[in-house]
């Protein structure tokens, strides 16, 4: 019976596939690890929420974006530093926003002149559908006004005598002591009332749409749709916002900031980010470097092959050298040449001729007698005396010296 063998030839698959393949998943791998670590950068925030990152009729992308057209300084906060040096932070909190992501926002360091503008949410919203039922990616449809303990939840975590109305105000203008200019009120309009505040914005009937709730600027917006971006279609309204946010202190130094990190878009430090970024980045491509380094090496081979050396070599010569390992291993050098010393004994006096019956001191006296400038006996008291490897590799050269130079004497 013979076996049927496979040429390279009929392999499923070849250098080049493998390389492709190696080649992809690497690509894939590096992939991998930059959008896990940038994953929340990345996120366009068209969700339909309240917020400066959705482009939905009740999210703030519309005032953003006309902010910086008219060349006001704009930025969205993704961080809680990034807030720090605004000259007006602006908050969007929803109705479940954690109390102590609100809290450090509130209570982070800033310049005594900044100012805050907390703008409440107003809208309950239901994804909007084609007339074939399809959702639209970012686009919402109004499903009524939150009920007011809902907005209240959020005025807890600042203010918890504060509540909210809700009520219609059709054609009724806006005004207040700090802003010159008038703007229409929203068809409902949602209003803040309580003990402590003072009315930025207001109606004539006392309604508060934007208090001053807190020393030194924290300023409350009851009705998010005069900045939102179903307001900004009103030529009138859109300049009524500019000018609002010019007077909370939106140009000033650091310029105006809208956060997103209340709605859930932060993008705090990772490990995944911290090695594509510097001061990390320069060990990322030394690694990498030496990975890829490592790579060709284990791909291509320098030179010949060299066979693996046997274990144990072959000779009498390889014996001694095993067996010299073993007892270089073991540390057995002083007490060997205490025995050395004792064959080196016996076999000078058997080549001597020494008379049978003599003990070890009589023996050692009778070598002496016969020996020339080194006596047995010295050799015989260093061998006793050695405790250390060199000591006794010395004493056992000095040993087979003697044995030589006596038996040389006597032939």
């Amino acid at each position: 019976m013979s076996i049927a063998t496979r040429s390279d030839a009929e392999t499923p698959f070849g250098a080049r596939t493998v390389a492709i393949l190696v080649a992809v998943g690497l690509v894939l791998a590096a992939a991998f690890a930059l959008l896990t670590a940038y994953a929340p950068a990345l996120q366009s925030g068209h969700d339909g929420g309240a917020h400066a990152l959705s482009v939905s009729g009740n999210g703030f992308s519309g005032i953003v974006q006309l902010a910086r057209d008219t060349g006001i300084p704009v930025r969205t906060g993704r961080d809680i530093a990034a807030g720090r040096n605004a000259g007006l932070l602006v908050l969007t909190p929803a109705a479940d926003t954690p109390p102590e992501a609100l809290r450090a926002l509130l209570a982070s360091p800033r310049p005594s002149n900044a100012t805050i503008l907390i703008i409440l949410p107003k809208w309950a919203v239901q994804p909007y559908r084609t007339p074939a039922g399809l959702p639209v990616r970012g686009w919402v449809a109004q499903a009524g006004m939150l009920p007011p303990r809902f907005v209240t939840m959020v005025l807890a975590k600042l203010a918890p005598d504060l509540a909210i109305t809700q009520g219609a105000a059709k054609s009724v203008q806006l005004t207040g002591a700090e802003f010159a200019a008038a703007v229409t009120a929203p068809v409902e309009l949602q209003s803040i009332v309580g003990p402590g505040i003072r009315t930025a914005l207001g109606t004539p009937d006392g309604r508060t749409v934007l208090a001053w709730v807190k020393a030194p600027c924290v300023y409350i917006l009851a009705d998010p749709d005069l900045l939102a971006n179903n307001a900004l279609r009103d030529p009138a309204r859109a300049r009524a916002a500019l000018a609002l946010l010019r007077n909370l202190g939106a140009t000033r130094d650091g310029g105006l900031v809208f956060d997103v990190t209340l709605n859930g878009f932060a993008t705090g430090n990772n490990l995944f980010r911290l090695t594509f970024e510097p001061p990390f980045l320069a060990l990322t491509l030394c690694l990498l470097a030496a990975a890829a380094l490592a790579g060709v090496q284990a791909v291509v081979r320098f030179g010949l092959p060299q066979p693996a050396p046997r274990a144990i070599a072959f000779g009498k010569r390889a014996l001694a050298d095993n067996a010299a390992q073993l007892v270089r291993a073991a540390h057995r050098e002083p007490a060997m040449v205490r025995r050395y010393a004792v064959l080196v004994r016996d076999a000078v006096a058997t080549a001597l001729g020494a008379p049978p019956g003599l003990d070890d001191a009589a023996l050692a006296k009778w070598l002496d007698t016969r020996s020339g400038n080194t006596a047995y006996s010295d050799l015989a008291a260093r061998a006793d005396d050695v405790v250390r490897r060199d000591a006794a590799l010395a004493v056992a050269a000095a040993l087979h010296q003697w044995q030589k130079d006596m038996i040389d004497d006597r032939n």
